[in-house]
């Protein structure tokens, strides 16, 4: 497809960042719009004001095309400012129209200022600064850059060409004038690739760094994760206990540990093989997760079989009401099992409930719940024990 004559960006953008780079470039020539706008509009009532007085006589003796210069100039910088308003929150192609006005608008003004100071006074000083200024602020490289400058520079050789000032000064601002527009249109593009350059290198450290964290998340995760049925390891759950019970001895709260085991598993693996034991635990893990909604609440596998939960600051009944939820939801799986009396995967369950304190360790607790679990599968199985209170 042949390209287009637009503000677009260059091809040297990697893909993805193209759209963000143009509405960067955009967002930062639009402010640097308004400040010439206003800075416009101010210099110009001030020349208008000099102009009708009088004081400029001798150097802008033009004055009708000074004065229109200037009027122009203050129409022009109301409009701009008179957009922001209505496009401060917005990127759109009137932002670009603007920009290309404004950039229009000052390659104008330097050429009719420039040409109202050189036919009477030989002075080419506007247009060097019009165009040093034009590249600081509209550094955009490429075709348009080429067109804008040398367009002007093209009018500019004209006016000397129209005037018969002593050879010195017709030479000097051949000189200066070529000099100026080179040098312009070489700022302009160091300036945009420079930018090009730290827009590529801040986002390439950005994706860096959010690949890094990405990384280190799921490192994270894998650490504290059990592989198989994706519930906390046995290492997380050791620390988070350790957290959990030293946070609430703190301030004096209660403090829920479950220990669940999967009735009659060993016979489940040798009547069904390792592959659906697996599959067993971690659809039974999945159940137990269900059931737990606190975002402080932990599920963790404990080792083969078994499964531990914690309930920060939680009350007997709750921590009782969910252990049987617990027991249902794993019942409710119907998972087939012919080595239990029950004809299907169940779950005994062995609860410690207490007060979280300096007297009682985290590892007390837990010795505490494994004897309640013990005296579930000594009572039958698939049942709920609170440790010293029988079953519920």
């Amino acid at each position: 497809m042949r390209p287009r004559l637009s503000l677009s960006i260059d091809p040297q953008i990697p893909q993805a960042w193209r759209a963000e780079f143009h509405q960067e470039w955009v967002s930062r020539c639009y402010t640097q719009c308004l400040a010439l706008a206003a800075f416009s509009i101010f210099a110009s009532i001030a020349f208008l004001v000099r102009l009708s007085s009088g004081d400029l006589p001798k150097i802008l003796p033009h004055h009708t095309l000074a004065s229109t210069i200037f009027l122009i100039k203050i129409v022009i910088g109301f409009i701009v400012l008179g957009s922001y308003p209505l496009l401060r929150h917005k990127s759109t192609p009137i932002k670009e129209w603007i920009i290309l006005l404004c950039s229009i608008d000052l390659l104008w003004a330097i050429s009719g200022t420039f040409f109202t100071l050189w036919i009477k006074s030989g002075i080419n000083t506007p247009y060097i600064i019009g165009i040093i200024t034009h590249a600081l602020i509209f550094y955009r490289p490429g075709r348009i850059g080429l067109l804008a400058y040398f367009s002007t520079f093209f009018f500019y050789l004209m006016c000397l060409g129209m005037t018969d000032h002593a050879p010195i000064i017709q030479f000097s601002a051949y000189v200066s004038g070529t000099v100026a527009t080179f040098g312009g249109w070489v700022l302009a593009a160091t300036r945009y690739r420079d930018r090009v350059h730290d827009f590529i290198n801040q986002r390439t450290i950005q994706r860096q760094s959010e690949e890094l964290a990405r990384v280190n998340q799921e490192l994270n995760y894998l650490v504290k994760t059990d592989a198989l049925t994706q519930v906390a390891n046995r290492r997380h759950f050791d620390q988070y206990l350790e957290s959990q019970w030293n946070s609430l001895n703190k301030v004096s709260k209660f403090l829920a540990i479950m220990i669940c085991d999967v009735d009659f598993f060993k016979l489940y693996n040798d009547n069904y093989g390792h592959q659906a034991g697996d599959d067993c635990l971690h659809k039974v893990a999945q159940a137990i997760q269900s059931q737990i909604r606190r975002s402080g609440d932990l599920v963790a596998r404990y080792g083969g079989e078994e499964f531990v939960v914690i309930l920060a600051d939680t009350s007997q009944g709750t921590a009782l009401e969910i252990a049987q939820r617990i027991c249902q939801a794993v019942q409710s799986l119907h998972i087939p099992h012919d080595r239990s009396h029950f004809g299907e995967v169940t779950l005994s369950i062995g609860v410690f409930w207490g007060l979280a304190s300096a007297a009682l360790t985290p590892d007390q607790g837990i010795s505490v719940a494994d004897q309640a679990l013990y005296q579930a599968k000594e009572k039958g199985r698939n049942q709920v024990i609170l440790a010293g209170l029988g079953a519920c």
